[in-house]
């Protein structure tokens, strides 16, 4: 049984279309292909074992015919008979090396009715080719009429599942004009093998294609469920090839038609794709990630057109490039819209021309020529490439911001499709003929890529084009920190190098992780608007610096200055900023700066958000004054949107003349020397300044956070006057008076806290009448808090002999309010309570005391002369309490005490005292308003030591008697005095008085009297004494006084004047006066003889006069002898 064709065998048709064999019958000789690679030797050797599979299928068929005949009404036959006939038939087609496998061969009737001959476990091995394919069915269906004709005519071919390796070897490859010219020699000794055996189609359906580099790498790439239709058209000798499969980026297609071309006697090879991708094409696979610009679809279309003897005249590519998003290391992946690229190939000239063709991302578009040269020669394997781009146009990455022109762009380079390597030897952007950009760079997208090395230059780039062109891949954080800050500026002027791996070219910055020496890169940037932090105003500077060092990035500006909202200009002397690693996916940035200029401009600056400094002291920048120097540093995240709490920050500023309009923390500061340090979250500031006009020395620690912790110090010191006092409001109440020395400092719970210097001070506790004269080193201590800052509390003041404790409140003139001493000591004052009410200037106070020195307060009574002159009472003031000692002069004690005193005007107005001296010493005090006067009524059982109490007299004993007094303001106070049974020791002026007079011989007669010791000792007893008075301005008037005693008596008047410190007294003295005052008291004999009803027969005038304490006495020796109404001659 023979083949069905022109005698001879289609396998060896095959063969000499592989060999380059060409029909003769054209008289032409034959020409050889040239030399293909041993990748396309494989991938040929492959394609004809296939073929010659096929072929050998045909053969099995004719052998199976006989038993077919026999069979073939009873069902599918097992012809396993035959397995090795078949198997040794297909291994002889297949070449010597060959190892095949055969299970089963079965012979049945197809389902549209004809024969098929079915082969099962079909294994065939090249081990010289290094093919492997696994076939678990393959099916030939048989043209029946054929067959009972007695030929056998395979009239389609169907293979199911396959398996097939197909080895990839590296190397020098064909040149494209080879491979074009061997696809065409392919398709016209498929179409003629074909032709031979009657065959009208090949099927493979759900076959697993994978291409295993023979390198060391072991690369290898997989098509799934390919399906492939081979069809062959003989009558118009037309071959189509559809082929579609699972690739890296999903499902593709390719399309293939061999025609003749009747117009020139050639022929013309079509071939297009759909979907089709860089990672099926060239196998990178795993090696790139999802969303990588290598599985964005391709769709190419190609034509080939080739001359009546199979050489290549033309061709022709159209390949345009689908939508997809391009990651290209962090940040938003460029939006590919769509490229259009239009490739000639020039036989002439033996390159692929690419004609006007574009790529758009948006509103970016590169319109490009170019050039592409394949390897030359057998060895070459590098293909090389020139593409320039004229007025391309790059989008803005700002909103609303046109694209930037770009007058050129220049690339040119190699690509190794064995490494899948591109090398660009030069990539140049340009305005006009003047180059700007200038780089070199690797690529590498190969088994371990991508991969990129880069290394350029920068030539006076403007920053607007530099911000527009710089790749999001090449260090996309310092890319991001130059969009977001640099805002304009005029050129930029560096050097950079980078290699970066995949980790860095993916879109996530989890793996960023180049090494320390993989990016350097050196820039300066001229005529800078550099966004500095926040709201803050933009730096202009005249020259920026930066640095790339690994993952280090450094910028520096040498100077500049900042424009406030307000028109102001702030100087900054340096600036430096920093990232300390900008390869993982959160940095922290640094800035330091130094600036310096006028107060209230920086205060702008400062005061803009996030930082804010003055909000919390509610003062606005144009009510400060003066200048001031800043060294400042902050570190921070780098966010988009940035608050105050993530930002760590210290500065230190010089201030000086600094002054405030506006009230900080209610006073008025000026004239301002201020040194501010801000450090891990505390603001300490020191110097000096005026606050509402007092020189202060400060020294305040303030947390930033607005906490009121321990870091929290207020450290004022003032030196005030009175007048500076009241206007800071530190009146204390009126207890103190004079210049003091006041430390403020805060308790770390809102308050502040006070320590005074009152040693220059007078300090008046009036109601008490204790007072400290300057010069007696003396403290308070206290903290003012309240919402008013009026609540005195934990008051402590304390010197020499005193100390008082308690608090109290202030009103808004500073004066008091109410308050509560919880102890006080003054000498030998001891106040246990004493709680204080104030209504205006008048003050209620209500004490419980174990003692109070009353001495002072009794010094003010007894000069009590009319609207206060000279009192130490002060104030208005009432004072009640309970007493256990009440101190007065010459120890002269009174317990029990109740008391009740009112002073107006720092007069006593009303008095009521009662106490007791002793065993028998009962006191009633009175002093009450009578009118428009005061009475005064004073009763005690014991004068002598009420007089001591009140130093007025010392040397009575005992006595009953009392007081009586009108007083008044301002006019005369008349009042009397009335003591009887008492006694007077020691009297130094009686003892002088009764020497000086020689009454003892006088009255040497009169056994009765003695007055002898009195004369020695100034002591003795008196019935009575009975005083008249009057008060009058600064002075006490006696208008008559009697003094009766068994011993001595007499009379008296005279004045004290209180405010020049002199008494001037004078009266007569009669001694034995019980006798004596007999003759006096006779009817006109009295008056003759004794000088008066009070007089006496013997009687001595005397005249004391002179300071008080240093009084003289003087006595008439003549009034001694001179009977009474004569007396009178010699008073004084």
């Amino acid at each position: 049984m023979g083949w069905h064709g022109e005698g001879r065998s289609p396998g060896n048709t095959y063969r000499d279309a592989l060999a380059g064999k060409r029909d003769t019958g054209t008289g032409m000789a034959p020409r050889r292909l040239q030399p293909l690679t041993q990748h396309t030797h494989h991938v040929h050797s492959a394609f004809g074992i296939l073929l010659r599979v096929a072929l050998v299928l045909v053969v099995v068929t004719a052998i199976a015919i006989g038993a077919f005949a026999w069979r073939v009404s009873s069902g599918p036959l097992t012809l396993n008979i035959f397995a090795e006939a078949v198997r040794a038939r297909i291994a002889e087609a297949v070449g010597p090396d060959a190892k095949v496998g055969l299970s089963a061969i079965v012979l049945a009737w197809s389902e549209d009715g004809g024969p098929r001959v079915r082969l099962r476990g079909l294994v065939i091995g090249d081990t010289d080719a290094g093919f492997e394919a696994e076939v678990p069915t393959a099916d030939v269906r048989l043209n029946g009429f054929q067959l009972l004709v007695g030929r056998v005519a395979p009239r389609a071919i169907r293979v199911y599942s396959p398996r097939v390796r197909i080895p990839v070897a590296g190397g020098a490859s064909a040149s494209p004009e080879t491979l074009l010219e061997f696809a065409d020699h392919a398709f016209k000794g498929t179409l003629a093998g074909a032709r031979s055996i009657g065959l009208s189609s090949i099927r493979v359906e759900d076959a697993t294609v994978e291409m295993r580099s023979t390198d060391e790498d072991g690369h290898s790439r997989t098509y799934s469920s390919v399906a492939a239709d081979l069809g062959f058209a003989h009558d118009s000798r037309t071959t189509t090839l559809d082929v579609s499969g699972i690739g890296f980026g999903g499902k593709w297609s390719a399309s293939a038609v061999h025609r003749p071309d009747l117009a020139t006697g050639g022929s013309v090879l079509a071939l297009s794709g759909t979907d089709i991708t860089v990672d099926d094409v060239f196998g990178i696979g795993d090696a790139a990630r999802t969303g990588s610009a290598t599985r964005i679809p391709l769709y190419p279309s190609f034509a080939a057109q080739y001359d009546d003897v199979g050489r290549l005249t033309g061709a022709h590519m159209k390949l345009v490039v689908g939508a997809g998003h391009v990651p290209l290391g962090g940040g938003s992946p460029y939006l590919l819209d769509e490229a259009v690229v239009d490739i000639a190939w020039v036989p002439d000239e033996k390159v692929f021309k690419i004609g006007p063709s574009v790529a758009e991302f948006g509103a970016t578009k590169l319109p490009f020529t170019g050039i592409v040269v394949p390897p030359r020669g057998p060895d070459a394997a590098l293909w090389e490439f020139g593409v320039e781009s004229r007025n391309a146009e790059i989008a803005s990455p700002f909103e609303g911001e046109p694209a930037t022109p770009l007058d050129l762009m220049v690339t040119t380079g190699t690509f190794d499709p064995d490494l899948l390597r591109v090398g660009v030897t030069k990539f140049q952007v340009g305005a006009g003929d003047t180059p700007l950009i200038q780089s070199t760079a690797v690529v590498d997208l190969g088994a371990f890529g991508p991969k990129l090395e880069v290394d350029g230059r920068l030539n006076a780039v403007p920053v607007r084009t530099l911000k527009r062109i710089w790749p999001e891949f090449i260090t996309p954080p310092a890319r991001r920190w130059m969009l977001d800050n640099v805002i304009s500026g005029d050129t930029v002027d560096g050097s950079f190098r980078a290699a970066v791996g995949s980790e860095e070219l993916d879109d996530n910055p989890e793996t960023w992780g180049w090494g320390e020496d993989d990016l350097t890169a050196r820039f300066t940037v001229r005529d800078a608007v550099v966004k500095t932090f926040g709201e803050m105003p933009t730096a202009r500077a005249p020259l920026a610096r930066g640095e790339i060092d690994g993952g280090h990035l450094k910028v520096e500006i040498p100077g500049a200055s900042l424009k406030t909202a307000s028109g102001g200009t702030v100087t900054v002397q340096e600036a430096v900023f920093e990232i300390a690693d900008i390869r993982p996916p959160k940095q922290t940035a640094s800035l330091r700066l130094q600036l310096s200029g006028p107060t209230r401009n920086v205060a702008e600056v400062v005061n803009a958000k996030p930082i804010e400094a003055l909000a919390p002291i509610g003062v606005t920048p144009a009510a400060l004054g003066g200048t001031v120097t800043v060294k400042a540093g902050a570190s921070f995240a780098l966010l988009r949107e940035l608050s105050f709490d993530d930002v760590d920050y210290g500065l230190t500023a010089d201030l000086a003349d600094f002054s405030s309009k506006t009230p900080i923390s209610g006073r008025k500061v000026t004239d301002g020397t201020l040194s501010v340090t801000v450090a891990e979250g505390v603001a300490r500031i020191d110097g000096k300044a005026r606050f509402d006009g007092a020189m202060a020395t400060v020294d305040l620690t303030e947390p930033l956070d607005g906490s009121s912790g321990g870091a929290s110090k207020v450290g004022i010191t003032l030196k005030l006057t009175d007048a500076e006092r009241r206007e800071q409001g530190l009146d204390l109440g009126g207890l103190v008076s004079g210049p003091i020395e006041v430390s403020i400092a805060s308790d770390g719970g809102g308050a502040d806290k006070y320590e005074i210097d009152l040693k220059d001070a007078r300090l008046v506790v009036a109601p008490l009448g204790w007072s400290k004269e300057p010069g007696v080193p003396a403290t308070a201590r206290f903290r003012i808090s309240g919402a008013r800052k009026n609540e005195v509390n934990d008051l402590r003041i304390e010197g020499k002999d005193f100390a008082i404790t308690g608090h109290v409140v202030l009103d808004d003139n500073g004066d008091l309010k109410s308050g509560e001493l919880t102890s006080a000591r003054l000498g030998r004052t001891v106040i246990d309570r004493a709680v204080m009410r104030a209504s205006g200037a008048d003050q209620d106070i209500v004490l419980t005391a174990s003692a109070i020195d009353a001495r002072a307060i009794l010094k003010g009574i007894t000069d009590v002369r009319g609207k206060g002159e000279g009192a130490d009472l002060e104030g208005d003031f009432r004072i009640r309490g309970k007493i256990g000692m009440l101190i007065g002069f010459n120890a002269a004690n009174f317990s029990g005490v109740d008391l009740d005193v009112t002073v107006a005007g720092g007069s006593l107005k009303a008095l009521r005292l009662t106490g007791s001296s002793g065993k028998r010493g009962r006191l009633d005090l009175t002093l009450k308003p009578e009118g428009a006067r005061r009475a005064l009524y004073v009763e005690s059982d014991n004068v002598g030591d009420f007089l001591r109490f009140l130093n007025i007299y010392k040397r009575m004993q005992g006595g009953s008697g009392e007081i009586t007094a009108s007083l008044g303001d301002g006019t005369a106070s008349n009042g009397r005095f009335r003591i009887s049974d008492f006694r007077v020791t020691e009297d130094p002026a009686l003892k002088q008085l009764v020497a000086r007079g020689n009454f003892e011989d006088r009255l040497r007669g009169d056994r009765p009297v003695n007055i002898r010791p009195i004369a020695e000792s100034g002591d003795t007893v008196f019935e009575k004494l009975d005083v008249k008075f009057r008060l009058e301005s600064n002075r006490m008037v006696i208008t008559d006084a009697l003094l009766k005693g068994a011993v001595i008596g007499g009379t008296m008047k005279g004045t004290v004047d209180f405010r020049n410190k002199r008494m001037a007294i004078a009266g007569t003295m009669v001694p034995a006066y019980g006798i004596n005052n007999l003759f006096g008291r006779v009817p006109l004999l009295g008056q003759a003889l004794g000088g008066g009803r009070n007089g006496g027969l013997i009687g001595v005038t005397f005249k004391i006069d002179g300071p008080v304490g240093d009084t003289k006495m003087t006595v008439n020796p003549m009034s001694v002898v001179a009977p009474g109404i004569f007396r009178k001659i010699f008073e004084y």
